[in-house]
């Protein structure tokens, strides 16, 4: 393409400043960086290039003046010269497809005592003038032979046609060799570059900020949708009302990981619960995966109290069966409905009954808040260009 030296500059500027420019393509960046128009009546070219630097902008803009400054000459020149090629070919050619068909209109004229007269070198490269000037010759036939067929004149008037058409084609191209020559010799104007290259004070496309944001929201995307599938193959269960249906026992808390220096009010309203008769006791049974500063929090509020009776965080359902109170404590999100139904099988077996449940929101949630404010605030129409 014409503007591949632009686009190669544009690389090594941008392979300088320390981007990286293995997946720059030329289609993509003509597509998305340049946009070429010819003004409307008129021979004028507008050029415009877009980048995100602006000190990459001039440079690149004189490149691409240069480039369209030249190329017509060049392109001129280069058509020409083809020309000239290929008509110095088909003179070869024809020269020597000339010479023959005279060759053999003569030799058919004297092999048959017709009038015409005898051509040499000189006369053969000049036949159509020469055969101009000998008027009448093919009715000017020998006295001694009045009797000549039809064939043999028919003959003779088929070889000087096709005689004389070489010769014209031959004469026509040469013509038009002469005129080339001088047409490649002649001075090609180049166009005029009427304008300075600048630069706009303002940026015409989206900001930095804005296009960070852009970048953040989709990542956010891809996140909740990787996430999304994620559950999905592993069967993660979010429902409070499936977990409810499952365990058949009421939700005491639900605890947010963003807001873990809260967690001291649900765990002393738990305290007071009717369940926590000061002549029992309550252990809470942990399952699934829940991260170690959850639990150590927990258990450092379970402990505030030394006289409470809520004192104990374990995983042993026999050790917690000796409890006069049990409360069961999982994070949604990351443990499947499989595993939770068959807990509860085991809670049965057990002759566990549960005085009710305290969940974990899911800390590897997308913040559905913060998402619907993002695509409120960047959506794609209210990008002002």
């Amino acid at each position: 393409s014409v503007l591949m030296p632009a686009f190669n500059l544009v690389k090594e500027i941008k392979f300088q400043s320390g981007e990286n420019t293995d997946s720059l393509r030329f289609m993509d960046w003509i597509n998305s960086a340049l946009k070429i128009d010819l003004e409307s009546g008129t021979s004028v070219l507008k050029v415009n290039y877009f980048d995100t630097d602006k000190e990459n902008i001039i440079p690149v803009l004189n490149k691409i003046s240069d480039i369209y400054q030249n190329y017509p000459v060049k392109k001129s020149k280069q058509s020409v010269s083809r020309t000239i090629t290929f008509l110095k070919k088909q003179i070869e050619i024809m020269e020597e497809k000339s010479e023959k068909s005279i060759n053999n209109f003569q030799e058919f004229s004297l092999k048959n005592n017709l009038t015409f007269p005898a051509l040499d070198d000189s006369k053969k490269e000049n036949f159509m003038d020469y055969a101009n000037s000998q008027n009448n010759f093919l009715f000017l036939i020998n006295p001694n032979n009045n009797s000549r067929s039809r064939e043999i004149t028919s003959k003779f008037r088929q070889l000087y046609r096709e005689a004389l058409r070489n010769s014209v084609s031959l004469e026509n191209l040469e013509k038009e060799l002469h005129i080339l020559s001088i047409e490649q010799e002649k001075y090609q104007t180049p166009w005029k570059l009427i304008s300075e290259p600048s630069v706009l004070d303002n940026p015409v496309g989206p900001s930095r900020t804005l296009m960070i944001s852009q970048k953040l929201m989709y990542g956010i995307l891809v996140g909740l949708l990787i996430s999304l599938i994620r559950n999905l193959i592993r069967n993660a269960i979010f429902s409070e009302i499936k977990i409810k249906k499952i365990f058949n026992t009421r939700i005491l808390e639900i605890l947010s990981p963003k807001e873990l220096k809260s967690w001291d009010e649900p765990f002393r309203i738990i305290k007071n619960y009717p369940l926590n008769d000061p002549k029992e006791s309550t252990a809470i049974i942990y399952i699934g995966n829940i991260k170690e500063k959850y639990l150590d929090k927990i258990n450092q509020l379970i402990n505030i109290d030394k006289n409470s009776n809520l004192t104990l965080l374990t995983r042993d359902i026999i050790t917690a069966k000796q409890y006069t109170n049990k409360i069961l404590l999982f994070q949604k999100g990351h443990i499947s409905a499989n595993k939770l139904i068959k807990f509860s099988n085991r809670l049965f077996n057990q002759g566990i009954i549960l005085n009710g449940l305290i969940l974990l929101d899911d800390d590897e949630m997308i913040d559905f808040d913060f998402l619907l404010f993002m695509l409120d605030k960047y959506s794609v129409k209210k990008i002002q260009i």
